[in-house]
């Protein structure tokens, strides 16, 4: 398997959601083919063992990105990963900081899908 080069310059969107650890904002940079590449993930005010945590998540989800696994398959992987801070956001039930990354991931390929159009 063959790691995709990363663009010089690349372009990105960041969601924001609550979580039961605060705000995160994840950021998902698309590379020139407008696939994502990369993820990096900030929680506001985390302890650093959370942030830490965290940016290993990110860091195992951009390697998988970097290698072709399928997008689909890194979402399943982390979709309703739950812990005991579950909280609510604009109506969606918010399980944990991963299934946060899950979430922006789906709605970063849905984006892409209706710019095409």
């Amino acid at each position: 398997m063959e790691k995709k080069n990363r663009d010089e310059i690349l372009t990105g969107k960041t969601f924001k959601y609550l979580t039961g650890c605060g705000n995160i904002y994840i950021t998902i940079n698309n590379n020139s083919k407008d696939e994502p590449i990369e993820l990096f993930a900030n929680l506001g005010k985390a302890g650093e063992c959370k942030k830490c945590i965290l940016e290993g998540i990110s860091r195992l989800v951009s390697l998988g990105l970097k290698y072709d696994v399928p997008l689909n398959d890194i979402i399943d992987e982390i979709n309703n990963l739950a812990c005991d801070r579950q909280v609510y956001y604009k109506g969606e039930r918010i399980k944990s900081c991963i299934d946060a990354i899950a979430k922006a991931l789906k709605e970063n390929s849905k984006k892409e899908v209706s710019d095409d159009k």
